[in-house]
């Protein structure tokens, strides 16, 4: 097995947290791209929060990515299937 390497041990290793603090209207039978424009922290420049909401790095290497999202249905919260 291999070693492991926290995020801790990496020399400037691009990081970030994005979220959204209001609501978003989506499209339904489309593609939809969540607008996360507050920051909630980074260590480089490689996330643009403005125009395109994608993250750029700017280093080759394997990036993690992860999402959480609630859905409300008629002011409902419904939780997926």
């Amino acid at each position: 097995m291999g070693k492991s390497l926290k995020i801790g041990q990496v020399p400037n290793a691009p990081t970030f947290s994005a979220s959204r603090t209001t609501s978003q209207s989506l499209t339904n039978s489309a593609w939809n791209k969540v607008q996360c424009a507050t920051e909630d922290f980074y260590t480089t420049s490689a996330y643009d929060a403005a125009t395109n909401f994608r993250f750029q790095p700017t280093m080759p290497g394997y990036y993690l990515a992860g999402n959480a999202a609630l859905n409300y249905f008629q002011g409902a919260m419904v939780r997926p299937a």
